[in-house]
């Protein structure tokens, strides 16, 4: 009676083991059971979105305090300069900024993978001006307002000349004084909205404002803002 009762126990030990290494098993399929899909790149930047304008939007509502907040955009193609592009567009970008050495396996499933899209003009130079009338006593029409002035973007040109170093962020955040961009800020900007920061007016009024870039090859891009300032309570109205 008792062997009977020791082998009816040594069977249900092995039997729940079993069960046990069965439901492993089964539990490691799942977690093989999808493999995301993956593509060899030469590069880093998947996609180069064509530059057609430039847009600059009223500051927003805020407080008496700070400086006026506006922000802009490029405005691009739909049609952009994909990876591997058939045209050879794609190819000619990535050797400018030499990004031919990025070497590895990228995921490619919509669900995990961010495509990295950026400008397809580097540019030379940001200038900012007062048009139409004075913005204050220091800063008649028609001067430059870069010493009251700071501009935000995000760039990938520095992963990218370090040879996508793990160590270097890959979204560079910048924010400087016009004057104050160098080259390597002003190239590979990632596609996004930014902001452009300028000291209040000396009073309530209307008033213009011009956003220049010059990209590398001579060409620029400007947009003229005419706005409404308020002082009293620190808010501007929409643009005209």
């Amino acid at each position: 009676m008792k062997k009977l009762l020791r082998h009816k126990l040594k069977q249900r030990i092995f039997n729940l083991t079993l069960a046990v290494i069965g439901l492993a098993a089964c539990l490691g399929c799942g977690d093989d059971e999808y493999e995301p899909p993956k593509e060899y790149r030469e590069s880093y930047i998947s996609c180069y979105m064509q530059i057609t304008g430039l847009n600059l939007y009223p500051p927003k509502v805020q407080s008496m305090s700070g400086p006026l907040d506006f922000s802009w955009r490029f405005e691009t193609e739909w049609d952009n300069i994909l990876l591997y592009s058939l045209d050879g567009r794609y190819r000619e970008l990535a050797e400018r900024n030499g990004d031919t050495g990025y070497d590895r396996y990228v995921i490619t499933d919509p669900a995990l993978y961010t495509r990295i899209e950026v400008y397809d003009r580097n540019f030379e130079s940001v200038e900012v001006f007062c048009r139409q009338w004075d913005w204050d006593e220091q800063h008649p029409v028609g001067s430059s307002l870069d010493d009251i002035a700071t501009i935000t973007l995000t760039g990938v040109s520095r992963y990218v000349y370090y040879d996508y170093d793990p160590e270097i962020e890959q979204y560079r955040k910048v924010r400087k004084r016009p004057s104050e961009l160098t080259r390597e800020d002003l190239s590979m900007i990632y596609d996004y909205s930014y902001s452009l920061y300028v000291e209040r007016p000396a009073e309530k009024g209307v008033y213009m404002l011009e956003l220049i870039f010059t990209d590398t090859e001579g060409e620029t891009f400007s947009k003229k803002l005419l706005f409404n300032y308020k002082a009293e309570s620190g808010t501007s109205g929409p643009g005209m």
